[in-house]
């Protein structure tokens, strides 16, 4: 489900404070739902599965289908269609998947019912799965659940398949994953001098039944001690202590279920467990004795509960499978300690299908581990698996019928952002026999501040997996890769934010701004990321954000080659926030021939609100500031520099090799249509930290207000040796005041 920002009413006054920039340490704060656009208009998306026989049915349309909003219909305004096994996606911007048609998996590890062996082999069936079932669009995240911390997300949906490898061979222990300093959880790895380490991803040891790789031993056996400790808490055996404990888990993973919500499209929980007793609920046969005691009317002697069963534990239960149901969660259960039998037999399923059916109850089930994996996975419409070995080819049909999606959206009128429940009902016209799988429901949207710690970083790690630009910020990103001998190159980041954007109609005293950059190498893997959280005194920076705005400096560490890299900038307090999809080359040093890295537009480091990366992020890379004049003076690049016609503007070329190039230039429109010749006037050249420095004056005469590029291009004229850089910019009218940029 996507939507649009909440009203102004409803964004509230922060705290007071004074003007900090600390770097996150931990839970990014956030939204709990993807809004875009600027009004109040809610988009309700819905993603539908129609199945005939087990397989799904395509070829339907919009006209096909109905939908209601509680009793009233809806008019669908939009209808995509995605189907993973014949590659057909919809007609979004680069073949973008909409999110809500994205499969989400979450493999969840049961510490607390599960032996430590059972765990241990249960990983290789989980690794079976990501590697080799799911389709490459699908997203995972990985949790544990043990009595003392109750469900932890190890690791947020990614389609980093190296990450969800590291989080279920360590299941989070950060003693064998190293220090996880994300705050989204989506990168679980080793971090040395801020160079994300494949050691972990390519050395997780081998979890097949043959047992671990030589030289991992220790890593095996720090997590046996690990799962030993949690599971010593198992093995008390008092009754009352048990079911306390299952109610325990019961509201938790209630809790659970319900912040999966913030998570777009349905959630496929795979459960992995040895399952409670379950005759904490149904009750356990009776002897001689207590019959007699019943029969005699002694029944507080009888032990009622252990013969009958927990009524309040039983609609502890069925809450939980309610706030699963509700947030559109499945869960399919995996008995990890089970016998060689794969899936539940028919009568069975049926029998626990009748617990939520009105035919039966929970209670009528009988008792044991296996049967409590049954009722959870009856429960939500999921599977039952009695062994975990052939976990992949019996979640076949799961990952078939669900590889077609009809994703309906609709535009609820006068909604309360409220975050009430709404019940949904989707019908299909003139096909008998097919049978629709949707969500039950949605939650209206709330104000941020209403929104827990963990929706807000389920919500904010799955909005950084978007392939286009999102958001109503004025955000812009330049990233400037230097190569380095010998070591991976130095990436300075620089992100502009409008002031006014950002600021808005804000009323809070304190601006709290959140700032994520993510880069994905062309596998879909994790390369580096940084992150920043800044709090700004209103009173004091005001002036000069409504005057330009906020430019924040930070760096990445990576390797030679093609990258994807994500900016996310938010507003705390209102929601607002933007997000810039940009490619980004990092080439390789050279030994001989021109690199030209880039042409910036030097600004002095005042006339924005500019706020660098902490010290902890400067002294990971013995490398000073690296845009500096010939005198070492700092200045800013302006990432889009707007330009008065018929002046000449100062440029600094920085690169490698430059001395004795030839420099020339050309204007091309926005769309890449050459305009003509660049007239540059070589200046000198001077130092710089990593490698030429060379100054050039461009005169704007001749060009109309527009949006244009300059691709200035350095050639080795012994050689013959080429390179260029791009840098885009404006020409504004006349009259046009001379903010943020504009020289």
């Amino acid at each position: 489900m996507s939507m649009k920002p909440w009203p102004r009413s409803l964004r509230p006054a922060a705290a007071a404070g004074s003007l900090l920039a600390l770097v996150m340490a931990a839970g990014a704060a956030g939204q709990g739902q993807i809004f875009t656009g600027r009004s109040d208009v809610v988009e309700v998306e819905v993603p539908v599965y129609a199945v005939k026989n087990g397989r799904p049915v395509r070829g339907l349309t919009a006209a096909d289908f109905e939908i209601y909003d509680g009793k009233k219909k809806q008019r669908i305004t939009g209808f995509e269609v995605v189907d993973l096994e014949l590659g057909v996606g919809t007609g979004r911007p680069g073949g973008e998947l909409p999110m809500a048609a994205r499969r989400h998996f979450l493999v969840l590890f049961d510490l607390a019912y599960s032996r430590p062996e059972s765990i241990l082999k249960a990983r290789t069936a989980a690794v079976d799965l990501v590697r080799n079932a799911l389709h490459p669009s699908d997203l995972v995240a990985v949790a544990t659940y043990s009595h003392s911390q109750g469900p932890r997300l190890v690791l947020s949906f990614t389609s980093d398949r190296n990450q969800v490898e590291t989080a279920i061979a360590s299941l989070g222990m950060h003693k064998l994953t190293g220090l996880q300093a994300d705050p989204l959880g989506i990168v679980l790895t080793r971090v040395e001098g801020n160079l994300l380490s494949r050691e972990i991803s390519q050395g997780v040891p081998d979890v097949s039944p043959s047992g671990p790789a030589s030289g991992d031993v220790d890593f095996e056996s720090e997590l046996q001690q690990y799962l030993e400790s949690i599971n010593q808490q198992r093995r008390r055996s008092d009754r009352r202590f048990d079911a306390s404990r299952v109610a325990a888990m019961s509201r938790s993973m209630s809790d659970l279920g319900a912040l999966l919500d913030a998570v777009e499209g349905r959630k496929h929980v795979v459960y992995l467990s040895e399952g409670f007793d379950s005759s904490l609920i149904s009750g356990e046969a009776k002897t001689d004795e207590e019959n007699r005691k019943i029969e005699t009317g002694q029944y507080w002697d009888a032990g009622l509960d252990q013969t009958f069963g927990d009524s309040s534990l039983a609609r502890d239960v069925e809450e939980m499978l309610e706030a699963f149901r509700r947030s559109d969660v499945v869960v399919h259960t995996v008995n990890v300690g089970g016998a060689a039998v794969v899936g539940a037999d028919t009568q069975e399923l049926e029998a626990a299908n009748l617990a939520f059916t009105g035919g039966g109850d929970l209670q009528s089930l009988g008792g044991s581990g296996r049967n409590s994996l049954l009722t959870i996975a009856a429960g939500t419409g999921g599977g039952f698996y009695d062994n975990f070995n052939d976990l992949q080819d019996a979640m076949g049909q799961l990952l078939s019928k669900t590889s077609v999606t009809y994703v309906l959206s609709f535009s609820p009128k006068n909604l309360a952002f409220d975050g009430a429940y709404h019940r949904l009902q989707v019908k299909l016209k003139g096909h008998p026999g097919v049978r629709l799988e949707h969500r039950p429901g949605y939650f209206a949207p709330k104000p941020a501040y209403q929104r827990g710690a963990l929706e807000r970083r389920l919500d904010t790690a799955e909005l950084l997996l978007s392939d286009r630009d999102r958001g109503s910020l004025e955000l812009s990103v330049l990233a400037t890769p230097f190569p380095v001998e010998g070591e991976p190159a130095y990436v300075p980041v620089v992100i502009e934010v409008g002031g006014t954007s950002l600021l808005g109609d804000y009323a809070g005293s304190v601006l709290r701004t959140e700032i994520f950059a993510y880069a994905n190498d062309a596998g879909g893997s994790f390369a580096d990321f940084f992150t920043q959280f800044l709090e700004l005194d209103v009173a004091k920076v005001e002036p000069l954000l409504a005057a330009s705005g906020l430019r924040f400096v930070g760096h990445l560490d990576l390797p030679p080659g093609d990258f994807t890299l994500r900016v996310l900038v938010r507003n705390s307090g209102s929601g607002d926030y933007a997000l810039r999809v940009r490619p980004l080359h990092v080439p390789a040093p050279l030994d001989d021939g021109p690199l030209l890295v880039a042409s910036l537009v030097p600004e002095a480091t005042d006339r924005w609100l500019t706020v660098r990366e902490g010290d902890s992020q400067v002294a990971e890379r013995d490398i000073p500031y690296v845009f500096t004049h010939g005198d070492e003076t700092p200045y800013a690049p302006i990432v889009r520099p707007r330009l008065r016609p018929g002046i000449e503007v100062p440029l600094y070329l920085l690169g490698r090799n430059l001395a004795g190039a030839e420099i020339d230039g050309r204007v091309l429109a926005a769309d890449g249509r050459p305009i003509g010749a660049a007239a540059l006037a070589l200046g000198e050249r001077l130092g710089h930290v990593l490698g030429d420095q060379l100054a050039v004056r461009f005169a704007t005469g001749g060009l109309t207000p527009g949006d244009y590029r300059l691709e200035i291009t350095a050639t080795d004229p012994a050689s013959g040796r080429r390179s260029s850089s791009v840098v885009a910019f404006a020409i504004e009218r006349p009259g046009d005041a001379a903010k943020g940029g504009a020289r």
